[in-house]
């Protein structure tokens, strides 16, 4: 049954995602990240597989990247069976959010916005003309247009002021990318408190910009947060507000 932590894992597949089978025995589910930065949210990805599927993944480390891979035909069933997840050449101009997801109410939604965000999205901090040399923004680049436009429309029907651009490659043989962008910093706080990020290499950058730019911060947290998790439910909060 799909929860938020599935769905938080379909998002990861989206972004990053490998899936590869040859039609008979083997079936894989990889997912590629930064062979440094990204090993504590591939551990998170990692209790994931084990505690939605009973699958142990496998780290492989790599000169320029790491793969989390999970040979495991309940695994490549579930996305790409159940949720419609393409597979095989091709995948990433075609991948889409699930219509499952998609439709679903917006706990389960933003957790794949999550996922895709943790693996093909960015947060940085941009001097600005005339401004502020720290101006945040959060970016998500994808070769799917689809997954664009609908990543855009699940943000904007939000409440989120989102930017839409196409960029062309300088080389034929690069592809055409699709970039969606949230800018300011009403936009990367409303972000961090409504859609989160599980990636520790995104939310360190956050909370150090946090710290700079707040004379107090407050982190609050409900429960217990699993090895490299960031909670849904940090609060953070500017002294003399609520």
């Amino acid at each position: 049954m799909l929860n938020e932590l599935l769905s938080e894992f379909t998002g990861a597949v989206i972004g990053d995602g490998n899936l590869w089978t040859d039609d008979k025995y083997r079936y894989r589910v990889d997912i590629n990240g930064h062979p440094i930065l990204d090993r504590e949210y591939h551990n998170y990805l990692s209790e994931i597989i084990k505690t939605e599927f009973d699958k142990k993944p496998r780290v492989q480390i790599r000169p320029h990247e790491l793969v989390l891979r999970t040979q495991s035909k309940k695994v490549f069933d579930f996305l790409t069976k159940e949720l419609g997840l393409p597979y095989g050449a091709g995948k990433g101009k075609k991948v889409t959010i699930p219509t499952k997801i998609f439709f679903s109410e917006w706990n389960i939604l933003k957790r794949c916005i999550r996922g895709i965000a943790d693996t093909d999205g960015s947060v940085f901090f941009a001097k600005k003309k005339n401004y502020r040399n720290d101006y945040p923004s959060i970016e998500i680049s994808t070769t799917s247009k689809n997954l664009a436009i609908q990543i855009k429309e699940i943000l904007t029907s939000n409440g989120f002021r989102v930017g839409f651009r196409k960029q062309i490659p300088i080389k034929k043989e690069w592809n055409t990318r699709y970039i969606i962008s949230l800018n300011g910093e009403k936009m990367l706080e409303k972000w961090m408190t409504e859609i989160g990020s599980s990636n520790p290499r995104h939310y360190r950058k956050y909370q150090a910009w946090k710290a700079k730019n707040t004379h107090v911060v407050k982190i609050k947290t409900a429960g217990v947060t699993q090895p490299g998790r960031v909670s849904d439910l940090v609060e953070v909060t500017r002294e003399g507000q609520n």
